[in-house]
């Protein structure tokens, strides 16, 4: 992991959550990153018709920016286990729908405790393309 970049990314996320949550309803910061620094950010959203993650939401902030994107993207996700700010691994359906998107992304994880920064490849190892392609 870069420690400098990534743990600025680990901060920024932080605090996007701290700033944002709200008891009930969003629960889950999320703030995707490309290779200029540019920070896309958003928040879980629940509905009793379904939810959104909040990968997908910032996924959607940085599609609707009208940025100049530049590869490879990391993307982070936190929310409060226990009372304390705490980086969680992303769920199989925003690896997948990220990945479909950015197959060069990369993730910030949480294994056992220890943060790590890992390709979608190593996050899906068998990962579902359309045309067939590995990414």
């Amino acid at each position: 992991m870069n420690a400098i970049a990534d743990q600025s990314l680990v901060d920024s996320v932080f605090k996007h959550l701290q700033k944002n949550f709200v008891e009930g309803k969003e629960y889950a910061a999320a703030v995707i990153r490309d290779a200029d620094g540019k920070e896309f950010k958003a928040m879980h959203m629940r509905h009793f018709a379904n939810k959104i993650c909040g990968e997908l939401a910032a996924l959607v902030v940085l599609l609707n920016s009208d940025e100049e994107i530049k590869e490879p993207l990391t993307s982070v996700a936190a929310m409060y286990v226990d009372g304390k700010p705490t980086i969680v691994s992303p769920c199989g359906r925003c690896r997948q729908v990220l990945g479909d998107h950015f197959p060069s992304i990369n993730f910030l994880v949480n294994d056992k405790n220890v943060i790590k920064k890992v390709t979608l490849r190593e996050t899906l190892p068998y990962l579902y393309l359309k045309d067939g392609e590995i990414a």
